[in-house]
Order: C-alpha cells, then structure tokens, then sequence
C-alpha cells in the first residue's frame, strides 16, 4: 500500500523536500486555508489510485512502523 507523506513542519519540507508528496505547512503560515489543502490532497490520492508512485516509492524509501495491539483488540 503506497504510504504519502504530509508533514505539517514547514522546516522539514525545507531540508527534505524530495520524499515529500504533499506539503500543507502553508496552512500554519497562512498562505494557505483547509480548502485548498483538502483539494490538492484528493488530487494528489487521485494520481496515486491511478498509479503513479508516491514519493517514497519512487525513492524506493521502505520505512514501516509496527503497532502492537492490546490484546483486547
């Protein structure tokens, strides 16, 4: 499953911008508003439903985190 990367830091975009697939700092910063985020985030799930590679995959990152569930789960 493509994993997209969306960080809300605007200095981590700064320093890393090649894994990032979409970046939203810009609501913090107000030079952008929720809309506009939501937008271009349903456009960037469009292209990658329609097969292009996220960021990560392209750069062939393979990072996971495991989650260990409480039993009651």
């Amino acid at each position: 499953m493509p994993a997209g990367k969306r960080p809300d830091r605007y200095s981590y975009v700064r320093q890393m911008p090649e894994p990032i697939d979409l970046g939203v700092s810009g609501i913090l910063r107000g030079e952008m508003n929720m809309d506009q985020a939501g937008d271009a985030l349903i456009v960037v799930m469009l292209r990658t439903c329609n097969g292009r590679l996220t960021c990560a995959e392209a750069l062939k990152h393979r990072e996971y985190v495991m989650t260990k569930l409480p039993r009651s789960a």
